[in-house]
């Protein structure tokens, strides 16, 4: 791909701050990638990369961002050491760079700050050996903190606090206030000077005299955000009255709307003569208006033009009306009455404040006690630290340029951070990001931050704007419904940038010019809108979803394959879903789509707490730290653990009612099982006296093992077995083993014991920090995805639907008896506690409606974000009626994605269809997709009446079979076949079974698969105790097959480097610390490893597989004469890797299809060599050659009738023996 101008300007601009406006597909990454390499290569300037500072949102993008450098220095390097005419300097120069590129400071932001913080601990008082602590633990810590603050001051009993409580609370109980603290404590954390911040919230409720606070600056901007409104309101009816008066047969209208415009007219002149502000004078005027109502007007009378004009006044004077009632209700009060509410809720707020500011201080103290930082401490410590000018030169002068990515996401703090470090005239600090796409406000992101430098900064000289608007990723017609929706609706009050020419996407992918064969208008956008009847909105668009991919796959609809840069039929993996929030659509779409036979995955941090598994076992351990819990006691009673039913519970309780009726469940189940003589007991007294005996032993356990061995063991006893036998097996023990690793990362925390973890996994739930549950499929599995629209941001898919466009969005931010925003500071109701009345302040008005406006812009840059992930085709699902386009609202007060898409619709979409559909068009799509069932009772049907008609039994009228008799006649149909060649020939064998059937005969004939004493797959001894499910029996994280699986894995990701110049015959020998060919550069553990990581990092593979792989065996084999022909191979384009097969066979003179997987292959001399990986656990390679020939000689037949090239070579290599075995 050639660079535009821009990206090119982008890449060599230097001596300048520069801001890139980086837009969705436009190539940031490479951008900043390219302008790296070229300041590390610059032959006229170069600098070193460790002088380089490069801060990214993510870990992930940090680990992607160094290995693009890395992989840019080597192909360099290579390069020049290829070229005899290469200068020695710059040969130099790189290989220098390779070695520093692993020191160099490409990291996170609190990354840099962490190391910022541990070269200057001094500074801050902090101890050297600091740890930084998990989310978790610091929810926990907060509470604690949270409890003694309250306590604190609840024991001062300060009549203000006291009266906030009163405020801020319900009549039952103090949470509301709180509730309060921890959210009023995050935000002002936000900023770089918290205390300072948080006092100067406050300033407006600090007005001294009446007229002081008239002229004040929450008086004033919130008459600014009036006349906001006014303007727009009158300009609403002048407009109307315009098309009133070009057309007199709409003169009945004049009345009305002249009152809307001579009252707008007379309020306007009393305003400007006002001398003390305008808030009494604007709400006197409006109140004045008095409109009479609409004149009748038969549209027969008038002419098309005229209908027109009459529905756009009716448009124009219903905005107008709309505008006074809005802007009087922001104004319920005189400006006298608002100052007098004011001034009652100061000391109240002020109270409230003080208590933030105290608990901040606890939070700080518990803190320094167990030596741990969280992440709002790495920013403000290491703000605090470069305050020093000392030290902030350092760090100036060591850094020639500091790169921020994702700018439009960064906050006041990490703005000052950088600030501080940063050169001038000069500036060196490049900025990229793109504020359409700023989706964290509840993270405190400040995209106004982006937006001050994008509206400063000049397109030439001085500080530097580029705008990179070019889209690389997907077709014409996904970003022309893209520019068509935003274009309208994004500007700058609602979205903070008007959506003109400098921002419009331009399509420049040029990978789908030529590629597929459009058939009409198959990649337009679709709106796909219908009533749900008497389904769920929720499954009405699951369903819709399912029918549209099915018929998509069945229809044969193509896509291009970035990778291997060839269209092909579309799968489901190419189909992602997008929603807001998956709690409401995870367990909907998971039976939708079960029902369809459509494999789903869901990609998303929530989930994981709601499985029946993860809820057992918490549960337990709830009872056995406190049994007389009634509720987790009687989870674990009716769980498989305590097999109690319902009736043994009710016959529990009954039995020991009597004795006393308040006894807890534990002390119930406990007098049952004390029940009884040895002769005389019964069998539910058996099984409580073995419950209670279990919790006992548990209870012992605790005082003295670990959570983690606790849970260890729980699972590994008592609760796998029952697990492995439920659906959805293997994913109900991968979230046992993400509960097995929280227990162990509570472990390292400052909190021990099952009583703290079970408060430590509450607060993850209360709080919900859900990472989702495990994930237990790959990249390249063949599944939809369902995931949300943050989860999707820098991802890509062929087809996107983004579904639940109707779904409100969540105002909890305007709400609530205390509001805030970054603007205008704290915005409470006023409550007079004497006369027991409350209502809206004039601050909480204000912060209300800037609230309401920020949080429309953030879901309108979500909705492009999730509209922008499409590469080919973008589908919109919600749920609406067929009239719902007659009720369009503006932009500025949608309350859904679909109300924003309306607001972009002038009488039609040029560039989207929308299409209807109902819960009956579904009910008859799925009776469609079963036409092909029902045919095989009608060809059922036809055989019948054929045989009858043979028969010669029935008379005319009876000649029509019933379906009711079909019964009687299948017991016929299939009576046995009295012929059988083979009765257990199967139609479709894989080539595992294959090998399974010359195993089975191995073992009929008494053959040992493996060394006496020795598992046939190897197995690592554990340093710890790990449950059997998760040291091979079951479902493993480190067993054999799944050591075999991460192998695979590995080989089939890994990026063999080009050959290296030296490359010339090889020997055999191993392990003699040298790469044993003697040609190209010897791979290391090290590098597998971080190659591993890399693979991670961008979801190519889990976490489980990457930790399973055994980086010896890797690199041993990519050192290998066999691992160094494949790298040759693969250069040349000869190496094929995971390569799927069918062929026909003949059994018993029928055909059987044989299917299976070849690990690798390659061609040299115009003949194929199959490779295939093996990690038994095997001594000698005879062992292997018996089990597997059989295998490899079908892949050999496979792989010879489908390329018409001979096979020379069929080879296993075995892991275990490190060797490669010639058949």
């Amino acid at each position: 791909m050639s660079l535009t101008d821009n990206q090119k300007l982008a890449i060599e601009t230097k001596d300048a701050n520069i801001l890139v406006s980086a837009a969705a597909g436009s190539g940031k990454t490479m951008v900043l990638t390219e302008r790296i390499v070229g300041r590390i290569v610059s032959e006229n300037d170069p600098v070193d990369v460790d002088r380089l500072l490069v801060m990214t949102f993510t870990n992930a993008a940090a680990a992607e961002m160094l290995d693009r450098i890395r992989d840019a220095i080597d192909k360099r390097l290579d390069a020049l050491r290829h070229d005899p005419d290469a200068a020695s300097e710059t040969v130099s120069n790189l290989e220098k760079q390779s070695v520093l590129v692993h020191t160099a400071a490409i990291t996170t932001i609190h990354g840099f700050c962490k190391k910022v913080i541990s070269d200057h601990f001094e500074v801050v008082g902090l101890d050297p050996n600091f740890r930084v602590a998990d989310e978790n633990e610091c929810r926990l810590i907060r509470q604690d903190a949270l409890d003694e603050c309250m306590e604190a001051a609840y024991e001062a009993a300060d009549p203000d606090f006291l009266n906030a409580a009163l405020c801020f609370s319900n009549a039952k109980n103090d949470t509301g206030i709180a509730n309060l603290i921890i959210p009023i404590y995050e935000f002002i954390m936000a900023n770089p000077e918290p205390e300072s911040f948080a006092k100067e919230c406050l300033k407006g409720y600090e007005s001294g005299s009446f007229e002081e606070f008239t002229s004040s600056s929450v008086v004033k901007k919130f008459e600014e955000e009036l006349l906001r409104k006014y303007n727009t309101a009158k300009k609403a009816a002048d407009s109307a009255m315009g098309l009133i008066e070009q057309y007199e047969e709409l003169l009945p209208y004049k009345a009305n709307v002249e009152a809307y415009t001579d009252g707008f007219s007379r309020t306007g002149e009393e305003m400007e003569r006002a001398k003390c502000g305008i808030y009494d004078v604007l709400r006197q005027g409006l109140l004045g208006i008095k409109a009479p109502a609409f004149g009748k007007i038969s549209d027969s009378k008038l002419s098309d033009d005229a209908i027109l004009a009459k529905a756009e006044v009716k448009r124009l004077r219903d905005a107008a009306k709309d505008g006074v009632t809005k802007i009087l209700a922001m104004m319920p009060f005189d400006l006298k009455t608002s100052y007098e509410q004011m001034r009652l809720m100061e000391p109240f707020i002020r109270a409230l404040v003080s208590t933030v500011l105290d608990f901040s201080r606890i939070y700080e103290k518990k803190k320094r006690e167990r030596n741990i930082i969280d992440f709002n401490d790495m920013e403000h410590m290491a703000v605090d630290i470069l305050k020093n000018p000392m030290i902030a030169g350092l760090y100036r002068e060591r850094y020639v340029e500091i790169y921020v990515d994702e700018y439009q996401d960064s906050n006041m703090t990490q703005e000052m951070l950088v600030s501080l470090i940063c050169r001038h005239d000069p500036g060196n600090v490049f900025q990229v990001g793109d504020v359409k796409q700023s989706i964290y406000r509840f993270r405190q992101a400040r995209p106004d931050i982006f937006l001050a430098k994008y509206n400063t900064y000049k397109d030439d000289g001085g500080d530097r704007r580029i705008l990179l608007n070019d889209n690389f990723r997907s077709r014409r017609e996904v970003i022309d419904s893209v520019n068509e929706v935003f274009s309208k609706i994004m500007t700058e009050d609602l979205g903070g940038i008007r959506y003109g020419d400098d921002e419009r996407l331009v399509c420049s992918a040029d990978c789908y010019e030529n590629s597929i064969p459009c058939e009409g208008d198959s990649y337009r956008t679709e709106l796909i809108l219908g009533e749900s009847g008497e389904m769920s909105d929720e499954e009405f668009e699951a369903n819709i979803v399912a029918d549209r991919i099915m018929t998509m796959i069945r229809e044969g609809f193509l896509v291009y394959d970035k990778r291997e840069k060839i269209t092909r039929p579309a799968s489901f993996k190419d189909f992602v879903i997008l929603v807001r929030s998956i709690k409401k659509y995870e367990s909907v779409f998971r039976n939708v789509f079960t029902s369809a036979g459509i494999p789903l995955a869901v990609t998303g941090r929530e989930g994981y707490f709601g499985t029946i598994e993860v809820q057992t076992a918490l549960a337990f351990l709830s009872a056995v730290d406190n049994p007389l819990n009634d509720i987790p006691l009687a989870a674990a009673a009716k769980s498989p653990v305590g097999g109690f039913s319902d009736e043994e519970l009710a016959r529990i309780t009954v039995a020991s009612k009597e004795d006393d009726e308040k006894r807890c469940l534990y002390e119930r189940i406990k007098a049952v099982a004390e029940s009884g003589k040895d002769g005389d007991r019964t069998e539910l007294a058996d099984k409580c006296a073995i419950f209670i005996r279990l919790l006992r032993d548990y209870r012992v356990m605790s005082t003295y093992t670990p959570v983690y061995g606790i849970l260890a063991r729980f699972i590994d006893r008592h609760y796998s077995d029952f697990v492995k036998c439920m659906d959805k097996s293997e994913q109900r023990m991968a979230n046992l083993s993400m509960l097995l690793s929280k227990a162990e990362d509570f472990g390292k925390t400052s909190f021990k014991g099952l009583y703290q973890f079970v408060r430590y996994m509450d607060q993850i739930r209360k709080y919900s920090i859900d990472d989702g549950e495990a994930q237990t499929v790959g990249e390249a599995d063949d599944v939809v995805r369902l995931m949300t629209m943050h989860a999707s941001k820098g991802l890509e898919f062929p087809v996107c639907f983004v579904t639940g466009v109707e779904k409100r969005r969540n105002a909890a931010d305007e709400s609530g008896g205390l509001i805030w925003s970054s603007n205008y500071g704290f915005g409470a109701d006023f409550t007079d506690l004497e006369r027991r009345v409350s209502g809206l302040t004039l601050p909480k008005i204000l912060i209300k409606e800037d609230n309401r406006r920020e949080s429309i812009a953030e879901e309108m840059r979500i909705l492009y974000v999730a509209m922008t992930r499409a590469r080919e085709k973008l589908i919109l699902v919600g749920s609406d009626g067929p009239d719902g386009f007659s009720q369009i609202k503006a932009a500025e007060n949608a309350s859904s994605y679909l109300d924003m898409i309306k607001a972009a619709y002038d009488g039609r979409f040029d560039n989207i269809d929308i299409i209807y559909k109902t819960d009956e068009d579904l009910v008859n799509a799925r009776f469609e997709d079963r036409m092909e069932e029902e045919s095989a009772t009608d060809e059922l049907l036809a055989i019948v009446r054929s045989a009858n008609r043979e028969e010669g039994g029935l008379k005319e009228a009876d000649s029509e079979v019933n379906a009711n008799e079909i019964p009687d006649y299948l017991a016929r149909v299939n009576e046995p076949y009295p012929y059988p060649i083979n009765p257990k020939l199967r139609a479709k064998l894989s080539v595992s079974d294959l090998k399974h059937q010359a195993i089975e005969e191995e073992i009929a004939r008494g053959l040992s698969l493996a060394p006496e004493g020795e598992k046939l797959f190897g197995e690592t001894e554990p340093d710890k105790y790990i449950p059997k499910f998760m040291r091979g029996e079951g479902v493993s994280a480190t067993g054999g097959t799944f050591y075999g699986t991460a192998f695979h894995r590995i080989m089939e990701l890994w990026d063999y480097p080009e050959p290296g110049p030296s490359d010339g015959d090889v020997d055999n020998t191993r392990d003699n610390g040298k790469n044993e060919s003697g040609r190209g550069q010897k791979v290391t553990e090290e590098a597998v490893r971080e190659y591993v990581e890399k693979m991670y990092s961008l979801h190519r593979m889990d976490r489980q597989q990457a930790d399973a792989i055994n980086t010896e065996d890797v690199a041993a084999f990519l050192n290998s004469p066999l691992g160094i022909r494949m790298r040759e191979a693969k250069a040349a384009g000869m190496l094929f890797r995971e390569q799927p097969f069918v062929i026909g066979i003949r059994q018993c003179e029928e055909t059987v299809l044989v299917q299976g997987i070849i690990d690798a292959y390659f061609i040299e001399d115009e003949g194929i060599t199959i490779v295939d990986y093996k990690t038994d656990r095997v001594d000698s390679p005879q062992m292997l050659t018996d089990r597997y020939r059989a295998q490899l000689e079908y892949y050999g037949l496979a792989l010879s009738q489908i390329t018409n090239k001979p096979v020379k070579a069929l080879i296993i290599y075995s892991t275990r023996l490190r060797r490669e075995i010639l058949l």
